[in-house]
C-alpha cells in the first residue's frame, strides 16, 4: 500500500515484490508443528524477518514452528495475497510484460501473482473470502489478535 503514494522509489518497490515472491509458500500446505497454523499452498507472508525468514501469521513474529495459532489466526491474512498482486499490478503498469515473465525459484512473477489470488478460501459464485473457525484468518491490516467476540 505505501508504494501507491508515489513516495517508494520503484526499485524499492521491485526489491520487495520479488523477496516476498521468494519467501512464498511454495506448491504444498506447510502446518507449523508447535501452533497447528497452516501456510496454504503459494499463500504470502505476512512479514519477512532480517534473516530471511517468511512469517506467515501475525503475533508470534516468528519464523519457526511456533508461528501464528491461538490467540491469532490459523491461516495467513487475506490481504498479503491481494497486496502482493496489487504490487505486481503497480510495478508492471509502470513498465511493461518484462516483469511479469521473469522467474523466481523457476515460477514466473505473473504466476506467483494468479496462485497468491487464488490462496485464500473463496466461494465461487461471489468471489468473497470465507473461512471458518477452526481455519480462520486475518482479515484485514490491524486486525491480528481479532477473534470472536461476540460468542
Amino acid at each position: 500500500m505505501t508504494y501507491s503514494t508515489g513516495l517508494v522509489a520503484e526499485e524499492i518497490g521491485d526489491q520487495t515484490f520479488k523477496l516476498f515472491a521468494s519467501r512464498q509458500q511454495g506448491a504444498a500446505e506447510r502446518v507449523f508443528a508447535a501452533s497447528g497454523a497452516i501456510a496454504p499452498p503459494y499463500s504470502i507472508a505476512d512479514h519477512v524477518l532480517l534473516d530471511g525468514s517468511p512469517v506467515f501469521h501475525p503475533g508470534s513474529y516468528s519464523g519457526g514452528e511456533d508461528q501464528g495459532g491461538e490467540p491469532w489466526s490459523m491461516l495467513p491474512p487475506a490481504n498479503n495475497h491481494y497486496d502482493f498482486v496489487w504490487l505486481g499490478y503497480q510495478l508492471w503498469n509502470e513498465r511493461d510484460d518484462a516483469l511479469l515473465h521473469e522467474t523466481v525459484y523457476g515460477l514466473s512473477l505473473l504466476d506467483r501473482m494468479e496462485r497468491a489470488f487464488e490462496a485464500p478460501n473463496f466461494d465461487a459464485a461471489t468471489g468473497l473470502v470465507t473461512a471458518a473457525w477452526k481455519r480462520r484468518l486475518v482479515g484485514f491490516i490491524f486486525t491480528d489478535s481479532v477473534a470472536d467476540l461476540y460468542s
